[in-house]
């Protein structure tokens, strides 16, 4: 069954409306009234619905029924990235959706290389969270993972407070694997994960955060890019966390 995000303001008590992808919807797919489709409002719930009525470029879905959408992982992940040079950032969305990421957090880190500075950040976060629309439809995700305002990794730190764990990734640490870890935490459901730019984390970030409450994670004897950290470790905690 075809299925499309709408906007919160598009719900309308037993109607739905559809205008970003209407014209899809009806030259392309060439649904038409009576015919069913799945509207997610991109936040957890999938509404199933019947085409009612066709206003121009506008279509007017009736509800059949709803349901959390069955697709969104229990375990909320947050990336703290270190904000990586040319486009991996893009990469790293993509995929890190894909994955099963629910927010994304471009940190500027001492050793990274690129720097957002002025209008540049906001249109830069704006195609980040067009990627991320676009990766969360195509893998049929029940909602759109947010792409923040870059931070510095100090004001992260501030809001280490929301999560059950934070991990932080560093290359040096051999001893206390990630998933001895997570072994040691499957109660957690809010996990924040912090990758370092491709030149890792300097020693003095680490202990900055150890300090506020991360825990250090190795991921094994293999150093890993930072557009690759980021993913494994991602699909790590949901095997290891994840009750669905």
């Amino acid at each position: 069954m075809a299925r499309f995000f709408i906007q919160k303001e598009d719900i309308r008590g037993e109607f739905l409306r559809v205008q970003e992808d209407a014209h899809h919807i009806l030259h392309v797919l060439r649904l038409g009234i009576g015919d069913s489709l799945t509207l997610c409002d991109g936040e957890g719930t999938d509404y199933h619905c019947v085409i009612d009525h066709i206003e121009g470029e506008e279509l007017y879905c009736r509800v059949q029924s709803q349901q959390r959408a069955d697709t969104e992982p229990e375990v909320e992940i947050t990336l703290f990235q270190g904000i990586p040079k040319s486009d991996k950032m893009e990469w790293i969305i993509e995929k890190g959706v894909e994955t099963g990421i629910c927010r994304f957090v471009p940190v500027d880190m001492v050793r990274c290389v690129s720097k957002l500075e002025g209008k540049k950040v906001t249109s830069k976060v704006d195609r980040w969270n067009k990627i991320s629309r676009a990766a969360a439809k195509q893998c049929q995700r029940g909602r759109i993972p947010q792409v923040e305002m870059p931070r510095t990794l100090g004001q992260c730190i501030q809001s280490f407070g929301e999560y059950d764990l934070v991990l932080i990734c560093y290359e040096e640490q051999r001893q206390n694997s990630l998933k001895k870890i997570l072994q040691e935490h499957r109660t957690a459901r809010k996990v924040a994960v912090i990758i370092g730019p491709e030149g890792g984390l300097e020693a003095a970030e680490v202990e900055r955060c150890v300090s506020s409450g991360a825990v250090i994670a190795g991921l094994g004897p293999r150093i890993l890019r930072t557009e690759t950290a980021g993913l494994v470790t991602g699909a790590l905690v949901l095997y290891e966390l994840n009750q669905m």
